[in-house]
């Protein structure tokens, strides 16, 4: 896929008590920006995100970033096993994860039937107002399994952000 297909947006994440950002582009197939090296360039000023963008070409989609709130997944982690789940901020951390990890060639999403049904639960657990009709609402259930599952994939993706990311400011 050629990069000039891509629609490119800045991507605001939080971790380890500091605001990040990142470059991530849709396409047919989502991605997060790498260098030459599979290296994620990450920024603690969106104006840096910028110059960093246009100095190799790339027109990035104005609007305001949605916070990806890892801090609050490792709270989460940290905290008693199951205990307050916020489906929403483990369904976009699980997103981002996922594009993090296809653009430096891994693969984090199995696509087994027990990682379907768990996203399948995050997804709709998010109660989002375009999907779950007015006046419904939809609470999940949760095995121990699934639970354990998510914290893997949670550890899993928080790591290898760590390991992949640089900072360029």
């Amino acid at each position: 896929m050629d990069r000039m297909d891509r629609e490119y947006h800045k991507l605001w994440y939080r971790l380890d008590g500091s605001d990040y950002y990142l470059i991530w582009y849709t396409t047919e197939i989502d991605g997060i920006f790498v260098d030459s090296e599979g290296r994620v360039p990450v920024f603690r000023r969106e104006g840096s995100l910028e110059n960093y963008a246009m100095e190799r070409g790339l027109e990035i989609t104005p609007g305001e970033p949605i916070l990806h709130d890892l801090e609050k997944i490792n709270c989460w982690l940290e905290a008693e096993f199951g205990e307050n789940l916020e489906y929403e901020c483990i369904l976009n951390a699980w997103n981002m994860f996922d594009d993090v990890f296809k653009s430096i060639g891994k693969t984090f999403s199995s696509k087994s039937e027990l990682e379907n049904s768990i996203y399948d639960k995050l997804f709709y657990g998010s109660n989002l107002p375009v999907i779950t009709p007015k006046g419904q609402r939809y609470d999940p259930v949760w095995t121990f399994a699934e639970i354990s599952f998510i914290r893997t994939a949670m550890e899993l993706g928080i790591e290898q952000l760590r390991t992949s990311a640089y900072c360029q400011d």
